[in-house]
């Protein structure tokens, strides 16, 4: 099966839909957030480069992020499946 890509993504949702990643212009923190009413429930730190992707794992409970330096960061997104 394809490896999902992580370029060039400013939004994910995870797979319910309840809740969003968001990063404006590659710059840093993500923020997560719920989808409804937008409502920031982590601020996430830890790229120092430009982040290039985000997506989350089919369960909704990681976010994986992508830098312009190549790293690649797996986050607990703070979700039970």
């Amino acid at each position: 099966s394809a490896k999902p890509s992580l370029a060039g993504r400013s939004e994910a949702a995870t797979p319910d839909g309840k809740r969003r990643a968001t990063l404006s212009s590659e710059s840093r923190p993500i923020r997560l957030q719920t989808s409804m009413t937008g409502e920031e429930m982590l601020v996430l730190r830890g790229h120092a480069g430009s982040i290039h992707g985000l997506t989350f794992s089919p369960d909704g409970t990681q976010l994986i992020t992508s830098d312009s330096r190549g790293f690649v960061r797996i986050w607990e997104s703070g979700m039970r499946p």
